[in-house]
């Protein structure tokens, strides 16, 4: 009589069950919640760092600009146009952006359909910034016309064509006498302390103070881009920091 063969073990089922499939999306949603805070943290502080280089960038080409014109600062500009909002702006419209525009590196233009256009104007934005309001008419940094000096006429360093003053020459800025009120600030010498006295700042909705505001300043950020702080470049064209009452940190 003929042998059946042995009856062979049925393989073992190798799906997940519902609730594992349940327990391992919610581990993986433990995960990406417990990541994305130190993912932000790290892309911000990314961000301040290149915001910190682009200002320390410009910095370098109002340097490069005193050096070829005996001394002066960049100017007279207008106090209502400001890094990255110059597209279609010219020195003779008083554009910061153009006057060190060779400095550093956007003296290439290119023919577009007929017109000359600059490269991107990356230098003169903060990656921050964009990142939360991603419009080339906005502007990206603040230029200080508040500060005035009362030697040389009661006018902003960078003068303005708005009242046909001239810019002051390194040697007027060195000299500057320290005209605030508040004894906590005031200079124990009487001159100011340029490396404490800010030029060009981080912009939002809240930054310009007593400095004149562009039209499209309502678009701005409610709050500092950067969270407690701004960054600045200072008179004496290092970068640093602002507490939000702009005193330097």
């Amino acid at each position: 009589m003929r042998r059946l063969p042995p009856l062979r073990p049925l393989p073992l089922q190798t799906a997940f069950t519902l609730i594992e499939l349940l327990v391992v999306i919610a581990i993986i949603a433990i995960l990406a919640a417990l990541l994305l805070p130190v993912v932000n943290t790290i892309r911000a502080q990314g961000d301040a760092t290149k915001c910190q280089a682009n200002l320390r960038q410009m910095g370098t080409g109002i340097a490069g600009y005193i050096g070829d014109h005996d001394g002066r600062l960049p100017g007279p500009l207008d106090p209502l146009v400001y890094p990255a909002n110059t597209t279609s702006k010219t020195v003779a419209e008083g554009s910061f952006v153009e006057f060190i525009a060779p400095y550093i590196g956007l003296s290439t233009t290119k023919q577009v359909q007929g017109a000359e256009t600059r490269k991107a104007q990356t230098v003169t934005t903060c990656p921050a910034l964009v990142r939360l309001v991603n419009d080339p008419k906005l502007p990206s940094f603040v230029m200080n016309f508040a500060d005035k000096m009362e030697d040389v006429g009661n006018q902003p360093p960078w003068g303005s064509i708005k009242d046909g003053s001239q810019p002051v020459t390194v040697a007027a800025l060195t000299s500057w006498r320290d005209d605030r009120r508040d004894q906590r600030e005031v200079s124990a010498n009487g001159q100011m302390n340029l490396a404490r006295r800010w030029a060009i700042k981080d912009v939002d909705k809240h930054a310009f103070g007593d400095t004149p505001a562009p039209a499209e300043a309502g678009s701005l950020p409610d709050k500092p881009v950067h969270g407690e702080y701004r960054n600045a470049l200072f008179y004496d064209w290092h970068v640093g920091r602002l507490d939000l009452e702009d005193r330097a940190k």
